[in-house]
């Protein structure tokens, strides 16, 4: 019994030395893998990008003088990058649909060249309508549809050029980010009938959207939580630590091995990365739990079997496996309720998804100990004592 508690407490220390040193710095390490520094060079040059851009605008806008439009669409396809310190940065090109301006009426816009040569010749209704369907943050942080057809009648006061922030996507790290764009208006003359018009812009990611609003779910649920969990954890190693053969050799090693690799299960589920939802996602997560519960009722069936058959076999081993496996089934049986444990009443979106995090860990924590059940069983059809002997 003094093994198991010195071992309790060693583990808890380790937990609180990871949290510590380590996931404490969760978003650190996620702005490092994701290219949050190349966000914080845009926001420290933005002056410099602001110039360079709105010169790289002009000078492109200048070629239309004596370049025809279709050549001038092809050149800047083949030259859409503009280079600063060794950062890239991609320009774009909206045509405008009509050929004159009204602003009573509302215009489409066909890409016509961008770094994103899976979007080109789309309308940007439909453009938008893919990008953003691509990253649930954007679900709750949806591009403007009316962004190009407002960058068109803006006036053009810096520079020559002017600038807007919008939500949109950076196709080097694909990630959702919110731009900073620079962007002017151009036009030429196609034939004697038709003019040609539209915009053309380039920018810089200012934030990236996930990182602004994730968080791990240790901080949603809290480190109440955790001690709970813990605790369950470590009362169930404690049974089986009891339940284990006093007279073998290493008899302890079975129940801290168990209790390791429940407590690495359920640290590993705290430190998860959650994203920005709604109430809508959120609810459709609580539904997909719901429904996995009617799933796993098949293997609760097995490991009823599974007991059964193990506790009709006579002998230490037989009786040993037997009263662990209910323990254990037990346990998985109560986290399986936890999980399906409801409660409607919710006033915001915060407390709907802490529900269904800890429903989420429950579950997870129920499969797992299923699982464990599975192996003892796989241990009593070898019929071979020597299998067991930890």
């Amino acid at each position: 019994m003094e093994t198991m508690i010195i071992v309790g407490i060693v583990i808890l220390l380790l937990d609180y030395l990871y949290y510590r040193f380590y996931l404490s710095n969760w978003k650190t390490r996620l702005g490092n893998s994701i290219g949050i520094q190349e966000i914080n060079f845009n926001n420290n040059n933005k002056n410099t990008l602001k110039t360079l851009m709105t010169n790289f605008l002009n000078e492109r806008v200048k070629l239309l003088d004596n370049m025809s439009y279709t050549d001038w669409i092809d050149y800047n396809n083949k030259n859409i990058l503009m280079e600063f310190e060794g950062r890239k940065y991609y320009s774009f090109i909206y045509e405008k649909d009509m050929d004159f301006d009204n602003k009573n009426i509302q215009s489409n816009f066909i890409l016509r060249a961008s770094y994103q040569k899976e979007l080109l010749n789309l309308d940007f209704q439909d453009e938008t309508k893919q990008v953003n369907h691509r990253y649930i943050v954007l679900g709750q942080f949806p591009t403007n549809p009316e962004l190009i057809n407002s960058m068109y009648y803006m006036d053009e006061i810096i520079n020559g050029c002017n600038l807007i922030d919008y939500f949109w996507e950076d196709p080097f790290y694909k990630r959702a980010v919110q731009k900073t764009a620079f962007f002017k208006r151009f036009s030429k003359k196609f034939d004697q009938s038709t003019t040609i018009s539209g915009v053309i812009g380039i920018g810089y990611s200012s934030e990236d959207l996930d990182y602004n609003y994730s968080d791990i779910y240790l901080n949603y649920v809290g480190i109440p939580f955790f001690i709970l969990n813990f605790i369950i954890i470590f009362l169930l190693s404690i049974l089986i630590f009891y339940c284990s053969n006093k007279n073998k050799k290493f008899y302890f090693v079975k129940p801290i091995a168990m209790l390791v690799v429940l407590n690495l299960f359920l640290v590993n589920q705290l430190s998860t990365i959650g994203t920005l939802t709604d109430i809508d996602l959120e609810q459709s997560r609580m539904k997909e739990i719901t429904s996995s519960t009617l799933g796993i009722s098949f293997l609760v069936a097995v490991n009823i079997f599974v007991i059964q058959s193990i506790g009709r076999k006579k002998g230490v081993l037989y009786s040993q496996l037997y009263s662990e496996n209910i323990f254990v089934f037990s346990l998985s049986l109560i986290f399986l309720l936890f999980s399906m444990y409801k409660d409607s009443n919710y006033t915001e979106i915060e407390g709907l998804r802490v529900k269904r995090i800890q429903n989420q860990i429950f579950f997870n924590l129920s499969i797992l100990l299923n699982f464990m059940v599975l192996i003892n069983y796989l241990f009593f059809i070898t019929k071979r004592e020597n299998v067991i002997r930890l």
